[in-house]
Formats: C-alpha cells, sequence, structure tokens
C-alpha cells in the first residue's frame, strides 16, 4: 500500500529536502538538524537568521551542490523547485 504524505505531516529540514525521503537521513548521517557533526547547514541558516537555506541570497550553495554533498536527483530537484518558487 502506497503511504500517503501531505504538507502538515512532513518535516522539511533546515537544507530544504523533506526528511522522510533523504536518503542520508535514512542511514543516520543526517540527524533532521538536531546538532550534527557531518553537516553545517542548521549552524549556517542560524548565524544568518533564517530558518531554511532556501531564504538565503546565496541559495543554493555548494553545501547543497558540492562534492562533499550526495544529494540524489530527486533532492536536487526538489531543491531546484524550491529555490524557482522562492524567487517567483
Amino acid at each position: 500500500m502506497r503511504s500517503h504524505h501531505t504538507v502538515e505531516n512532513m518535516k522539511i529540514s533546515t537544507c530544504g529536502v523533506v526528511c522522510s525521503f533523504c536518503p542520508r537521513f535514512k542511514i543516520n548521517k543526517c540527524s533532521g538538524c538536531n546538532p550534527n557533526p557531518y553537516c553545517g547547514m542548521p549552524d549556517c541558516a542560524e548565524k544568518k537568521g533564517i530558518k531554511y537555506c532556501f531564504e538565503c541570497k546565496e541559495f543554493p550553495c555548494l553545501r547543497h551542490y558540492g562534492e562533499e554533498n550526495n544529494l540524489t536527483i530527486f533532492d536536487k530537484k526538489w531543491l531546484d523547485f524550491i529555490k524557482k518558487e522562492v524567487k517567483g
């Protein structure tokens, strides 16, 4: 049976990826925006006074698309969509 997701039950992380779809979250390489030595995105957003990376004028930066990140094609398409929607 296919599971249904609604905006109300999706956790969108600081980076903009939905946690339940994130391959890094599924293998415990991401703590879902809790303190995490592998990810500087929450710290970066906090320093800039924003909640989500897509609110930043530098989005997407190398934290999202750099070689050190292993985002999947789905994640990249999602982030591209968010960037387009936010910038109007």
